[in-house]
């Protein structure tokens, strides 16, 4: 995979996670959760890309939507764990949606208690 490739599969993550936001605003709850699934898959394809990833990744933290932020810090837990954790950190304690606090703090809990199986596995 090209750099050029994840970064167009970085687009297609941000616009998942947009759409899941604003579903979920709307109390569109199930239509909410198919776009996280597809932004899933899609960052499952990132992942893939051994010499892309994490450089795509860390850009994505510095995305202006929470959403997007907490996605990718989740993504980079295992690629590069302290980087990740602190974004994490800033996100639970600066988050506008109080979901995304909760959504930052226990991706945190989980990934140190050695959950987080779906993610470890993409590493």
């Amino acid at each position: 995979m090209t750099i050029f490739r994840c970064e167009a599969l970085a687009a297609s993550f941000i616009e998942a996670l947009t759409k899941r936001a604003q579903l979920y605003a709307e109390g569109k709850v199930a239509k909410a959760n198919a776009a996280f699934t597809r932004s899933s898959v899609i960052a499952a394809q990132m992942m893939a890309d051994r010499e892309a990833r994490e450089r795509v990744f860390k850009e994505l933290t510095k995305h202006p939507s929470e959403d997007v932020r907490i996605s990718a810090a989740c993504y980079l837990l295992p690629i590069d764990e302290a980087f990740a954790i602190k974004v994490l950190e800033v996100a639970e304690q600066t988050s506008i949606r109080p979901e995304n606090q909760i959504s930052a703090l226990y991706s945190i809990k989980e990934w140190r208690a050695g959950n987080m199986g779906n993610i470890r596995t993409l590493a």
